[in-house]
């Protein structure tokens, strides 16, 4: 039951359109699928952390404001990054240490993210779940790893028709945002 609970959980709660899903799909539509995937198992992992510590009865919320500045300050980052970027629909060779280097920062900016912190504590204090331990993570994993997954097949399919220029700008500007967004929640 544990294990359902957190499938739906993960599926459900990794669909909000947030910083992780823009970085999911642009990577996907400009370095290829792998890339996509292991951004999308960056964040399923971290979302499998989240829903093992929920599961084990870790419901705490941590003082976000060194998280929101480190995080908002990542997010302007990778925004103002994407923005400059050159364009350019070459194949490229995406090797090993690529895919494991996108991985980690995934998980690492999704780990930092406290709005996914807060969604994940919410979520699972209003549905009374505190326990399921490691089954309920590895639910939650599965589900977020279903729907990311959907998002880079989507994001794969319609890579043709997207203009290169427009999503890179268009991300950049959605990642800045989010980024100060987050930096701005600091202030009084």
């Amino acid at each position: 039951m544990y294990f359902f609970k957190g499938l739906a959980l993960g599926f459900v709660l990794a669909m909000s359109i947030g910083p992780i899903a823009i970085i999911c799909i642009s990577k996907t539509i400009e370095k290829g699928p792998r890339l996509g995937l292991a951004v999308a198992l960056g964040a399923a992992t971290a979302d499998g952390i989240y829903g093992t510590l929920a599961g084990l009865g870790i419901t705490f919320l941590p003082d976000t404001s060194l998280l929101k500045i480190i995080g908002g300050g990542f997010l302007i980052y990778l925004g103002y990054k994407s923005i400059r970027k050159n364009i350019s629909r070459k194949t490229v060779d995406i090797n090993a240490a690529a895919i494991l280097k996108t991985y980690f920062t995934i998980v690492g900016l999704t780990i930092i993210n406290p709005s996914t912190i807060i969604t994940f504590v919410a979520a699972f204090a209003g549905m009374g779940i505190s326990s399921g331990g490691l089954i309920l993570g590895l639910g939650v994993f599965i589900g977020s790893t279903l729907w990311h997954c959907v998002l880079v097949t989507l994001a794969n399919i319609l890579k043709d028709r997207i203009n290169l220029r427009f999503l890179n700008k268009f991300s950049g500007i959605f990642l800045c945002s989010f980024g100060l967004i987050s930096l701005l929640s600091l202030l009084p």
